[in-house]
């Protein structure tokens, strides 16, 4: 009796020793290319939780974390609460901004040649196009495919989604095979994409549209993990990245929480 008492207070022992909150996550890493410059991302994921931790030189750059309902995003040096409530705010002090926008346009047109206005239209200026012309967000579709690739996680197959006119907007290489946790992933980006969306579509016609695109958003929709992805601009490659491992973690709502940083407020307007 002495030695069954001995051995369940032991057990009992190495229980509580344990991570009891620890659950089952997923952890992808890759590397990213934009303006020469390569970084490294990891992405880690809990059920709706999402957080992407962004690093380059050896220091890190940035984090965002999502939890399903609140964004936090850090600069490394500070960090930002964003609700939905804000994004809305957001977009809305968006628009006011690009409406004076259309209004300077609309008299910039005036004097303007024709070969001026070409020009700019061809750069992708936003308020140049046709008066009547509707400033709806575009959206791109998925086209065939565009051969295989090899890549550190194995063979993938290649899609191009494209706008209306054909103007490429992003390239994404599906793998050709399950990757761990992809499927228990899909809701956890599919949210960060929803809740984004607002802003996504008010940046469409704004003078930097494209460079905020969350390149995670279509991550929740198609059947399997894109392994390698060139994001476009104007029909140009702006950033290409790839994902170099796919794993299995122990996380827990605690890693998904506000950085040890000072606490900042966003100046909306």
């Amino acid at each position: 009796m002495k030695t069954s008492i001995s051995v369940l207070l032991t057990a009992g022992l190495m229980a509580a020793a344990l991570p009891l909150s620890a659950q089952q996550g997923y952890v992808y890493e890759s590397t990213n290319t934009a303006s020469g410059q390569t970084m490294t991302s990891l992405v880690s994921i809990l059920g709706e939780r999402i957080k992407v931790e962004i690093s380059g030189g050896g220091a890190m750059a940035g984090t965002m974390i999502f939890d399903g309902e609140m964004l936090i995003a850090s600069d490394g040096q500070q960090y930002y609460e964003i609700t939905a409530e804000m994004i809305q705010q957001m977009v809305g002090a968006m628009s006011g901004a690009q409406g004076m926008m259309a209004q300077a346009m609309a008299e910039a047109r005036k004097n303007m040649s024709a070969e001026e206005l070409e020009e700019l239209q061809r750069m992708g200026i936003p308020g140049l196009g046709d008066l009547d012309e509707s400033e709806a967000a575009r959206e791109s579709v998925r086209t065939g495919s565009m051969g295989t690739e090899s890549t550190p996680l194995g063979r993938c197959t290649m899609y191009r989604w494209e706008f209306p006119d054909g103007t490429p907007d992003q390239d994404l290489c599906l793998s050709d095979d399950k990757i761990v946790g992809f499927d228990e992933s899909k809701a956890a980006f599919k949210g960060l994409a929803e809740f984004m969306k607002p802003m996504q579509d008010a940046m469409t016609n704004s003078p930097i549209a494209g460079m905020q695109r969350n390149p995670l958003e279509r991550m929740g929709d198609v059947e399997n993990l894109p392994l390698m992805g060139i994001q476009y601009v104007n029909g140009e490659p702006v950033s290409e990245w790839t994902i170099t491992d796919a794993r299995a973690a122990n996380l827990s709502p605690a890693d998904f929480g506000p950085p040890d940083l000072p606490k900042a407020q966003i100046p909306i307007g």
